[in-house]
């Protein structure tokens, strides 16, 4: 059975979850170049992503607003370890 997404073994390394936590704790991020794994229907797919992350309060509570940019199109053509350090 596959858990829920923050809650897998998998999900400490989660570019999107600690991007999101960085966020909540003051930082910015943008557009760090990821490459994340999908995993629907048993089957893995890979998304080459750009990740911003901004927070925000609204009625005094904090917010965080996520962007996830597929590159995936863009980088099918070059060399995915000089993009995203990946050796």
């Amino acid at each position: 059975m596959i858990e829920s997404c923050v809650r897998a073994p998998f999900c400490k390394n989660c570019v999107v979850k600690n991007s999101v936590e960085e966020a909540f704790k003051g930082s910015r991020i943008l557009r760090r170049r990821s490459k994340i794994d999908i995993l629907q229907d048993e089957q893995k797919a890979e998304l080459y992503a750009l990740i911003t992350c901004s927070p925000f309060r609204y009625e005094d509570r904090p917010y965080v607003l996520l962007v996830i940019e597929d590159i995936s199109i863009i980088t099918a053509s070059t060399n995915y370890t000089y993009l995203f350090n990946l050796s």
